[in-house]
Parts: structure tokens; C-alpha cells; sequence
């Protein structure tokens, strides 16, 4: 990410540009380029969703079409089926 140094009055400013990114773009390296990534996500309407593997919550295009499916019980004691989707690196993973 470029950076420039600038005085603003004694002071020494630094200002940072972040690339430009479009709904749909695959996630960039490094936190300040994400967060903006992610911002133009979420201001197009994508939202994320959470894996059922790792946990992480991950915009639609870094999901995978796999699925994972479990049993799990209520507080009441019911038995209720879990289908979860997947990141695409957890689904590498496997």
C-alpha cells in the first residue's frame, strides 16, 4: 500500500492509499487493504457468513459450495440437523 508523508503546518502527516476494489474481488493481503476491501463488500450488499469448520465468518466469494452437516441437541434435549457452509481453505484443508 502506498504511503506519503506530508506537512501539514509543523506537522507530519502520513497518508495512506488503499487499491481499488470492486463487489466480488477476492480478499487482498495486508489489514488496511482488507478493511477497505471489506467495506466496498458490505456497502454492495455482500455479507458474510460463518464457516461450520473453523468458525471464521467469510464474504460469499470466499466460500466454497461444500457443505457440513451434523446432529446436534437443543437445551431441551431435541435432536435438530445442522447444515453449515464452508470456506474455501478449510475445504483445501480436507
Amino acid at each position: 500500500m502506498p504511503c506519503v508523508q506530508v506537512n501539514l503546518g509543523g506537522r507530519v502527516a502520513h497518508l495512506t492509499f488503499a487499491g481499488d476494489f470492486k463487489p466480488g474481488d477476492p480478499p487482498p493481503s495486508g489489514y488496511a487493504d482488507w478493511q477497505e476491501w471489506a467495506r466496498i463488500q458490505h456497502k454492495a450488499g455482500l455479507r458474510q457468513q460463518q464457516c461450520g469448520w473453523c468458525g471464521l465468518w467469510k464474504f460469499p466469494q470466499e466460500m466454497s459450495d461444500a457443505r457440513k452437516e451434523w446432529t446436534a441437541v437443543t437445551s431441551r434435549g431435541q435432536q435438530i440437523r445442522v447444515i453449515a457452509p464452508v470456506c474455501n481453505g478449510c475445504e483445501e484443508k480436507a
